[in-house]
């Protein structure tokens, strides 16, 4: 079972800004990634609106918020969607009303309230590494966790750092 956080990241990493391939850049790839052929190309533009959207308001969650202008994209995106109350296993979510792409909205609004709801929205980030950016679910224990991958991005990080403090001055 796929966790709220997984939900959040898993649809933001559709898109690897460091090799470009982008899982939604066709109708075909967001239809194979929900496996619903039902989904239009209306559908694939707002996937890739709220993936943005997304990916955007987590960047800022480094500074612990998030980004009012891409909540407000997001709201506007999921304004359509026919979200009803339902009770699972006795657990209250919203669900979507029509199949397809408006059932995937339903997951990633209630990912995104359960997350809230538990602390842990603000720990789902992107990695701020300029050629990565790749969103991630930080579950250390202070909640500090900065890179998607402190071997690769932080490391990298660091040393890029390090170089610059050490370079000498140029005459």
């Amino acid at each position: 079972m796929t966790t709220d956080a997984e939900t959040i990241v898993n649809f933001v990493n559709t898109l690897d800004v460091s090799t470009g391939d982008d899982e939604l850049a066709d109708l075909a790839g967001l239809r194979s990634w929900l496996a619903d052929s039902s989904v239009t190309e209306r559908d694939r533009r707002n996937a890739v609106e709220l993936r943005e959207q997304l990916r955007r308001t987590l960047l800022a969650h480094h500074d612990g918020a998030d980004d009012p202008e891409s909540l407000e994209a997001i709201s506007a995106l999921t304004d359509g969607s026919r979200l009803a109350l339902r009770f699972v296993d006795g657990t209250a979510e919203l669900a979507s009303q029509r199949p397809g792409f408006d059932a995937f909205v339903a997951s990633v609004v209630n990912a995104i309230v359960r997350l809230q709801h538990d602390r842990q929205w603000l720990r789902v980030r992107i990695c701020p590494t300029s050629d990565c950016l790749e969103a991630f679910h930080d579950q250390s224990r202070g909640g500090t966790r900065r890179w998607c991958s402190m071997e690769e991005c932080g490391n990298r990080s660091k040393v890029g750092r390090y170089r610059t403090r050490t370079r000498p001055a140029s005459s």
